[in-house]
């Protein structure tokens, strides 16, 4: 977790006491709306940085923790979620860089003895792809079948020039269909907490300016 301190303190300098009085409100306010703001930018950055993630990934951040006027701490986090199945789970690797969380079907594999423990797989052209570079369901159920009817084969060590793999039999000889690789290492490649801090900087002032003027304007 990152923290981003505000410094409102330009804002609201030079304020009459009635004014003061209502500068917990409006700092309260400040903080809340800027933590909305961030998690508009790091959608904008999820587009920026995966061309085509799903809503479940652009939607899986939330407000956590809203500031009051006693605590002016509003905390932006990832929604929790069974399994790996949490954003902030499987988005680590881009995040912090390092190797990316096993999938479903790779821990399905494994318990089924047809792919090593701590492999990865990695689909070749011949797999039929979602619009997020996922395995379709549709080809996972097939490329299972065809492993218990026999057109199908998986190697979980390497044999001659087949790599671990799970291959498919044709007349020509056989076609890859994934490919094991023992790890799947990743580069940091989503600037989260840059982005959040960016976009504190970048509003804090405007929108501090404009709550206070809004508690001015319905101060009792």
């Amino acid at each position: 977790m990152s923290c981003i301190a505000v410094d409102l303190g330009g804002v609201f300098a030079h304020l009459d006491d009635v004014a003061r009085r209502q500068i917990p409100f409006a700092a309260k306010n400040t903080v809340n709306k800027l933590a909305a703001n961030v998690i508009e930018a790091e959608q904008a950055e999820m587009a920026s940085v995966f061309g085509n993630p799903r809503q479940w990934t652009l939607n899986s951040l939330f407000v956590r923790q809203y500031a009051d006027k006693h605590n002016l701490t509003a905390i932006v986090d990832f929604k929790d979620s069974a399994s790996n199945r949490s954003a902030g789970k499987y988005l680590q690797a881009q995040i912090y860089g390092g190797t990316r969380k096993t999938k479903g079907i790779e821990r399905f594999l494994v318990s089924r003895g047809l792919m090593p423990a701590g492999f990865r797989i990695v689909p070749s052209d011949s797999v039929r792809l979602d619009k997020y570079g996922n395995i379709t369901l549709a080809a996972f159920r097939s490329m299972l079948r065809g492993i218990n009817d026999g057109r199908n084969f998986a190697l979980t060590r390497t044999r001659g020039r087949l790599k671990p793999g799970i291959y498919r039999r044709n007349k020509k000889g056989v076609r890859a269909l994934v490919m094991y690789v023992s790890s799947a290492e990743y580069e940091k490649r989503m600037r989260y907490f840059e982005t959040a801090r960016q976009a504190v900087e970048r509003n804090s002032g405007q929108i501090a300016a404009a709550e206070l003027e809004n508690a001015l304007r319905t101060a009792r």
